[in-house]
């Protein structure tokens, strides 16, 4: 019955054969969440992400010319997420990613619904505005995510009777291609 709920993470990502030139790289991010429920159906809030660890990938043609650093994108977004009747959650955000990187804001939707006590579908859309103009640039940065998938609760948690969710559950999701954005 707190209204405020917090979580820190920290995410990883080992690549193996990434990318077209199949590069080996290591990236790392802090991703934290902070929010406020305003009634037991409804929150806002703030979560971001912060990058900690870059790499360099061989990004050109032919491959090993063109050697760039890569990094995950820092981002700041706020959010609404709302807790609706049969046990399910939408979580709907809007933020910026830092000056130097190949974004400048984003948007995006994270869902969860639960198909039985135990397992829940997960779906999520992320999409980034590239911070260059129209044109060969401008769609070379863009990025956008959708993830589909199930997620099994112990214990029979997928239903959630509010938004703080249940207690002994994760506050922040598994990082995904949404939330663990890959710039230059």
């Amino acid at each position: 019955c707190d209204p405020i709920s917090w979580g820190v993470v920290y995410d990883t990502f080992f690549g193996h054969q990434w990318g077209w030139a199949a590069n080996e790289v290591y990236l790392s991010q802090v991703r934290g969440i902070f929010g406020y429920a305003i009634n037991e159906c409804n929150e806002v809030g703030f979560w971001g992400t912060l990058q900690t660890q870059g790499d360099r990938a061989s990004l050109g043609f032919p491959v090993g010319v063109i050697n760039s650093r890569i990094h995950t994108m820092n981002q700041a977004n706020g959010f609404l997420r709302h807790n609706w009747a049969f046990g399910g959650s939408t979580m709907g955000y809007v933020g910026v990613v830092d000056r130097a990187d190949v974004g400048s804001w984003q948007y995006g939707l994270l869902n969860l619904i639960p198909a039985s006590d135990n397992v829940s579908v997960y779906a999520n859309f992320t999409y980034v505005a590239p911070s260059s103009a129209s044109g060969l640039v401008g769609s070379a940065e863009d990025q956008w995510n959708v993830s589909v998938g199930l997620m099994y609760s112990f214990g029979g948690k997928a239903v959630s009777p509010t938004v703080s969710g249940q207690a002994g559950l994760p506050l922040l999701p598994v990082a995904n291609n949404g939330s663990f954005l890959i710039t230059n």
